[in-house]
């Protein structure tokens, strides 16, 4: 992926497993990088949800926001060249663009267990922090899932552990 903007929206999914229209939604006040967190504001359920970033999010962030065009009457952190906010199809599209030039998909597969979506970052990214022993519950929290609420009745996720869990966890991508 070329374009700054469409791989930083595909290493957010990538380091944090959330959906298009969740990293769609961030806006620039919901970059708390000095502390390790982006806010996700729009999550399934109705909820908001702090995430942990490890340095190579964080840096990937900073380094498109210090290109990103400016847009004054924008607070979005993702936004098309004419400045409106970015459309999950822009990202679909260019995840599948992506993934056919990488060799991961064929062009114009349709077969759900050969296409590479947005959402597959989320499958990969779970099954992956699963595999590094992430407990359950902070999963549940960093990937903001619905069913979950029943747990958080009795279950206090605290920022701090979530984020010393997530790093122990997340590996590096390489960019």
């Amino acid at each position: 992926m070329t374009d700054p903007r469409n791989k930083t929206v595909a290493v957010l999914l990538a380091k944090t497993g959330c959906r298009v229209s969740e990293a769609l939604e961030v806006k620039m006040d919901d970059l708390l990088l000095d502390e390790g967190f982006v806010r996700l504001r729009k999550r399934k359920g109705g909820k908001q949800t702090v995430v942990p970033v490890d340095e190579e999010t964080i840096q990937a962030i900073e380094r498109f926001t210090f290109t990103r065009q400016s847009h004054p009457d924008s607070e979005y952190l993702f936004l098309s060249i004419r400045g409106n906010r970015v459309s999950k199809t822009q990202v679909q599209r260019a995840v599948k663009k992506a993934a056919v030039e990488a060799g991961t998909m064929e062009r114009g597969e349709d077969r759900f267990n050969k296409k590479f979506t947005p959402h597959t970052s989320r499958t990969v990214f779970t099954t992956l922090m699963r595999n590094q022993g992430m407990k359950q519950h902070i999963l549940l929290y960093i990937r903001g899932d619905a069913e979950s609420e029943t747990m958080d009745i009795y279950t206090r996720v605290d920022r701090s552990e979530a984020r010393e869990e997530y790093l122990e966890c997340i590996k590096p991508i390489g960019l």
